[in-house]
């Protein structure tokens, strides 16, 4: 399993705030993104997280009719901001998971980078060489057409002229 992506269903029902049957019950009904292997359950943080922003926990009755109008009030803000730490977490913790992801693919693309200008200056110094090789063909090729000229102009020459000069 892969914590980093995964928590379980205890881990989850209290990010949610539910209990881990309610949990294992949303990733069963496909609520919450959930895999099970064996007798074990993962379940997806991202899910988590988004079923969290989606779905604000739900008030008690009880609470209000308990509770004096000040306290309720706090009760209530205090509520709000666990809410809002749990979305914040969850947006940090993905936030998190971008930035790693970003790190690797930076340093994937910088050693792929590194790679190109290698087989870049191979290829260069193979150019060079055969560049080098071109111009000692065409420097041959000039040699062999000075003799056959020669040769030619020798053969033009009669018999007795090419014995005697």
């Amino acid at each position: 399993m892969d914590k980093d992506a995964y928590y379980t269903p205890d881990e989850a029902a209290k990010v949610l705030k539910m209990t881990s049957r309610r949990i294992r019950q949303l990733a069963e009904s496909g609520e919450i993104e959930g895999k099970r292997s064996g007798n074990r359950w993962e379940i997806s943080k991202a899910s988590v997280h988004n079923f969290r922003e989606i779905k604000p926990p739900k008030k008690k009755a009880s609470d209000a009719a308990v509770w004096p109008v000040q306290a309720r009030e706090a009760l209530e803000e205090v509520k709000d901001l666990r809410y809002q730490l749990g979305r914040m977490e969850g947006r940090l913790e993905l936030t998190e998971q971008a930035e790693s992801t970003l790190r690797e693919t930076l340093e994937r693309e910088r050693e792929r980078i590194d790679q190109e200008r290698q087989e870049r200056e191979r290829l260069l110094e193979e150019l060079k060489r055969e560049r080098e090789r071109a111009d000692k063909l065409e420097e041959a090729q000039e040699e062999s057409r000075r003799l056959r000229e020669e040769l030619d102009a020798e053969r033009s020459k009669g018999f007795w002229r090419r014995l005697f000069g």
